[in-house]
């Protein structure tokens, strides 16, 4: 399993330059944001970097939690396995977001790379400790974990109530979210997951999503832009097919 020790199961860790978190380009999005210069040094003291390549096992799922992380580049997909070998993916992280559960002792989810993933690790006991030095560290991480649970009742709702052109119009909406302020009309995404994962993650069949975006695709609501990105012309428009207000 890559980047996880055979006797531990914990992350190996690599020393970070001292630059690292001058020049990291998810610091504002990320916990980091609300750090003082001389708290952001000490957390430095504290955090090694990992690279994963892509389909690298980053944790499995029932892992003990020893360390948890920063995205700082990359996609990761979660996803749980059946006991048939299926797969269910519930999620998936991108640069700025938080991988590890700070109270819980073990991972919920398995967490794989889609592309290549940078990660800036910490020991999850000494963040703990800092949280009860600096109470905004602790703020800004439940803040961060009621934004993943509100992501994940979202998700609840895509797969018991969504119509197939919804689901997919709510992914790249979810998407747009990720990189974009709600306010923007139109923007280009990066969509690294295959269509195989896209449509695990919807509950729908990889003919069904491809049916969708070429939908999508006709209505003027999706330009393909490259190999692994979209432009999304209509981006309000996109957000009303997802919210159920698909036009006749």
């Amino acid at each position: 399993m890559g980047g996880v020790t055979a006797e531990t199961g914990c992350l190996r860790l690599t020393p970070i330059r001292a630059s690292r978190c001058a020049v990291c380009g998810v610091r504002e999005a990320s916990f980091c944001a609300v750090l003082s210069a001389s708290e952001l040094q000490q957390l430095h003291a504290m955090s090694s970097q990992k690279v994963f390549e892509p389909g690298e096992l980053i944790v499995e799922e029932d892992a003990a939690v020893r360390q948890v992380a920063n995205v700082l580049s990359g996609t990761i997909k979660l996803f749980k396995l059946l006991p048939d070998g299926r797969q269910q993916i519930t999620g998936f992280l991108f640069g700025g977001d938080f991988l590890g559960p700070m109270l819980s002792g073990e991972y919920a989810t398995f967490a794989e790379a889609v592309t290549r993933v940078e990660l800036c690790l910490f020991d999850q006991d000494r963040l703990r400790e800092q949280m009860d030095a600096w109470p905004h560290l602790e703020r800004r991480l439940f803040e961060d974990a009621t934004a993943t649970l509100d992501r994940a009742l979202d998700w609840m709702l895509l797969l018991g109530r969504k119509t197939a052109t919804e689901r997919v119009a709510s992914f790249f909406v979810m998407l747009a979210d990720r990189v974009a302020s709600r306010d923007d009309v139109q923007l280009t995404v990066d969509v690294p997951m295959s269509r195989s994962d896209i449509a695990d993650y919807l509950g729908l069949t990889m003919e069904t999503v491809s049916r969708q975006i070429s939908h999508l695709k006709r209505q003027g609501l999706l330009e393909p832009s490259g190999a692994h990105a979209f432009t999304l012309p209509d981006v309000p428009a996109l957000r009303r097919i997802a919210g159920g207000n698909e036009p006749n």
